[in-house]
């Protein structure tokens, strides 16, 4: 008898000791799969505050801990054991009870119009004034809707919330770049929001910094001296300069120039276009471009191509800070205005300061064989940032980067909006006239692509490099057509 009841003791051990692996287990995959839920690495941050994860550290792409962002944790309980960081997401207590908390404190509510964010219902408090945020688009007709947010991805001209009210303000929160979203490079779409949060800096709150962690991120001691990149690049028979890209063909038209590039100086081409050179299988993946091993195998190029995938001030990203980064020279084609936007004033070689792909190629080779003047582009490195724009926008902006300790641009966003109907409810409780906010060309605006007169490169066709120039005269159309469909329904 008791041979038998310490078996069956034994079997129910061991049931409960295989049950509970399965309840980890598919907590685990639900984790996984609700982070991947998110488009960005700032929304999944924000995810993980709400759920309770607490996290020691945060990392730079590099495995280090940005000084800027050391802090204590904030973590606090909202109620019924869920846990957040208000300094992150600005989320306020009651979680389940919000709307009728909003209802009762008349609230402004602010509608997702493109369910961007997920949520269905929360309270922030902002800096002036707290908000009831939402995706329910039954809300639409609520008295307490005042604004309209779209993620500029997802913006759809035939999925509009029309007929628009005229108490409505409506936002645009958009950083990719017109490759992504034509519609946004032209006035008449502009004009139909109030505020906007793009790259460009007459954004109404812009996050032209967005790929960039930290200035210690720029900062960063190089991964290779410029000894052991001469030495690499002779016994790993490297060329001096890397070119890294997932995209062919995109409206910046860069694949056609760095191919006449090629005539004149050699290049190793990762990637799809013009390629010549294979990545490490572990590496083969947009997901590890930021990975440190990534920065340590491209870091041992003397040079790096960046060059953006469209033409337009303030749109800069992570190819150009990423070698800042890694402590190689970029060579860069891009936002017109980069000068804004660099460590110092000698830290990059603009492709715009030559004539030609061959000036280009000259210049190279000539700080390639001088190591004084090589050096000489990486003294930021030790001197610090020198650009009082670029340091006014890393001091000022209240968002934070990959980080667990500070806000993302997304819920900055939320709050200036929130904010600023706060303040224009305030001025009409004096019997003042409130402030009317409207977006303009400059918030977004982009100019027309072109196309180098340059033969195509190998496996595209002509017309791959006039799709982004029939994109724009269609969407042109369409940004008048549409101004006129908004404005013809205005209650």
């Amino acid at each position: 008898m008791k041979v038998i009841l310490s078996t069956r003791l034994k079997n129910i051990f061991l049931i409960i000791i295989t049950l509970s692996a399965i309840v980890y287990l598919y907590l685990q995959w639900s984790f996984q799969s609700q982070l991947s839920l998110f488009e960005s690495d700032d929304l999944k941050s924000n995810y993980i505050k709400d759920i309770g994860f607490t996290v020691e550290e945060e990392y730079d792409v590099d495995g280090q801990v940005a000084d800027s962002e050391k802090t204590d944790d904030k973590f606090t309980e909202l109620e019924d054991g869920i846990y957040h960081n208000f300094e992150v997401d600005r989320v306020i207590s009651p979680v389940f009870e919000a709307r009728q908390y909003a209802d009762k404190n008349n609230l402004p509510f602010i509608l997702w119009w493109t369910p961007f964010t997920g949520e269905k219902g929360k309270l922030k408090k902002c800096f002036i004034g707290e908000c009831y945020f939402t995706i329910d688009r039954q809300l639409y007709n609520h008295n307490a809707t005042m604004a309209l947010l779209f993620y500029g991805s997802n913006f759809n001209g035939n999925d509009l919330p029309l007929p628009r009210k005229k108490l409505h303000e409506w936002g645009l929160l958009h950083e990719e770049s017109p490759k992504n979203q034509a519609l946004f490079m032209f006035q008449d779409i502009m004009e139909l929001f109030n505020y906007t949060s793009t790259f460009k800096q007459q954004s109404s709150y812009p996050i032209s910094t967005q790929y960039i962690v930290s200035e210690s991120y720029l900062l960063k001691p190089s991964v290779y001296t410029v000894s052991e990149k001469n030495w690499m690049k002779e016994t790993l028979d490297l060329a001096s300069i890397a070119y890294i890209q997932t995209g062919c063909n995109p409206p910046s038209d860069r694949d056609a120039y760095v191919q006449e590039l090629m005539k004149y100086i050699r290049v190793d081409s990762y990637g799809k276009c013009l390629h010549n050179k294979d990545l490490p299988v572990e590496l083969n993946s947009p997901s590890k471009m930021n990975s440190k091993a990534f920065i340590e195998f491209i870091g041992k190029y003397k040079f790096v191509l960046s060059f953006e995938n469209a033409i337009c001030n303030d749109y800069i990203t992570e190819k150009l800070f990423r070698t800042f980064n890694m402590g190689s020279i970029p060579i860069y084609k891009g936002a017109p205005n980069i000068r804004d936007w660099l460590p110092d004033d000698h830290s990059a070689i603009i492709v715009d300061d030559f004539n030609s792909p061959k000036d280009l190629a000259d210049y190279i080779n000539f700080v390639d064989s001088n190591s004084t003047v090589y050096e000489q582009y990486l003294e930021y490195k030790t001197i610090g940032l020198r650009n009082p724009i670029l340091n006014k926008a890393l001091s000022e902006r209240q968002w934070g980067v990959k980080s667990f300790y500070r806000m993302s641009y997304v819920t900055g966003f939320e709050c200036y909006v929130c904010d600023q109907i706060h303040s224009n409810l305030k001025l009409m409780q004096e019997g003042k006239l409130p402030i009317k906010h409207q977006a303009t060309f400059e918030h977004y605006g982009c100019p027309k692509p072109e196309k180098y007169n340059y033969s195509d490169i190998p496996g595209a066709f002509d017309w791959e490099r006039n799709i982004w120039l029939w994109e724009y005269e269609k969407a042109k159309k369409n940004s008048v057509l549409l101004k006129e469909k908004v404005y013809s329904t205005l209650e």
